[in-house]
């Protein structure tokens, strides 16, 4: 099969995987009360087919600051592990800046029940064994979803990673 026609056929699959999940109903469960100094971190992905090359964005909110980060990556085989990627870089982060309680969340339902250890999928094993390995480092520590358009900041910045980094590759 051409690449170019691949690459249409991923983009369409990832755009109705993602349209399948907004329009999910969902229970109305309520949401945990966050404990104070919680830090509210947001990640995503970006996915190129062609150069299985992916950009990672993530925001930390702490404190009423946000910072941002971005991180291209290289050789990620699906959008599926790109998102589990960025997440765990995000954790990784708080791990080191040592924030204490972190309410992490992601657009990506199936990202969040795998973390949550409701559904194991065998492409992210290895990705959530290391986000559950830094568990330990936090005093409170939570996986949730929320819908895309809550998450359109950690979303640029991803795109733009995956953007800047393809351009590197060109020029290279």
């Amino acid at each position: 099969m051409e690449t170019g026609t691949k690459a249409i056929i991923a983009a369409k699959e990832w755009g109705n995987f993602q349209v399948k999940q907004q329009k999910r109903p969902t229970a109305q469960r309520p949401q945990p009360i966050l404990p104070p100094e919680c830090a509210i971190i947001r990640s995503d992905a970006a996915w190129q087919t062609e150069t299985m090359m992916a950009g990672l964005g993530w925001t930390i909110n702490s404190l009423n600051r946000t910072s941002s980060f971005s991180v291209p990556e290289q050789a990620v085989r699906s959008p599926l592990t790109a998102e589990g990627l960025a997440l765990r870089e995000a954790v990784m982060m708080c791990k080191k800046l040592k924030i204490p309680k972190i309410c992490c969340e992601s657009d990506l339902m199936q990202l969040i029940q795998a973390v949550n250890s409701i559904s194991t999928h065998s492409e992210l094993y290895s990705i959530v064994a290391d986000i559950h390995s830094c568990l330990s480092s936090f005093e409170f520590c939570i996986f949730r979803w929320i819908p895309r358009l809550g998450n359109l900041d950690a979303d640029n910045l991803a795109k733009s990673a995956l953007a800047d980094a393809v351009v590197v590759m060109a020029l290279t």
